[in-house]
């Protein structure tokens, strides 16, 4: 597979229809790749679209999903609130620093916690990338983009592939 800067999948999500087809369109995007690359693909995909869902349901979210290096790339672009970026980035700041190992233990506490209080999302997303890209999740904010007490963000998962093997 050729690997430089190739687009596999770009796709903008604004309308139920959009996220109700996206794993059709995403897996017929990604039906090149080894199944094991494309099953930690589509679910990092899922996570950060849920996370749009969650936090930002009247944005559109704008996924790209490109190969470049023996790695690919999964590019989110969604509009948050201040408040959520600073989550976000309060986030990232944490599980970036953990071990795969602390990461699934963090991850079945708060499914615990969600339970208990009876919560319908354990806030694991990014926990979850983080754990199936086994990589280090970043985030820009883009310039120039605020309005409404929001602005937009980038989220980038990479992953690394090397053929079968992956």
């Amino acid at each position: 597979m050729d690997c430089e800067n190739k687009i596999l999948l770009k796709i903008s999500l604004d309308s139920e229809d959009d996220y109700l087809n996206f794993r059709f369109v995403a897996e017929k995007a990604l039906v090149e790749l080894d199944f094991r690359l494309k099953k930690k693909l589509l679910i990092c995909l899922t996570e950060l679209i849920q996370n749009n869902i969650i936090h930002n349901q009247s944005s559109t979210c704008q996924i790209e999903v490109y190969s470049s290096d023996n790695q690919i790339f999964i590019k989110s672009k969604q509009r948050l609130s201040f408040e959520n970026i600073k989550n976000i980035e309060n986030k990232l700041s944490l599980i970036n620093r953990m071990s795969i190992p602390d990461l699934e233990a963090l991850k079945r506490i708060n499914i615990i916690k969600a339970v208990e209080e009876n919560r319908v999302s354990p806030g694991n997303g990014l926990i979850i990338c983080r754990i199936k890209s086994e990589n280090k999740i970043d985030l820009n904010i883009i310039n120039g983009t605020k309005k409404n007490n929001s602005e937009e963000i980038n989220i980038f998962v990479k992953t690394n592939f090397n053929g079968k093997d992956n």
